[in-house]
């Protein structure tokens, strides 16, 4: 009669946030770290 052994997980994911702002001229969503608008263009403060 065969056994069936199970382990536990070893790997989790962890999912860290992703931080986004939105563009005060346009409304879009900008990724954390952007210099720039992706839709109108505009410089991010």
């Amino acid at each position: 009669m065969k056994r069936s052994t199970q382990f536990p997980a070893t790997t989790s994911a962890v999912s860290v946030p992703e931080e986004r702002s939105f563009c005060r001229y346009c409304g879009a969503q900008i990724q954390y770290g952007a210099a720039f608008c992706p839709k109108c263009g505009k410089k991010v403060d």
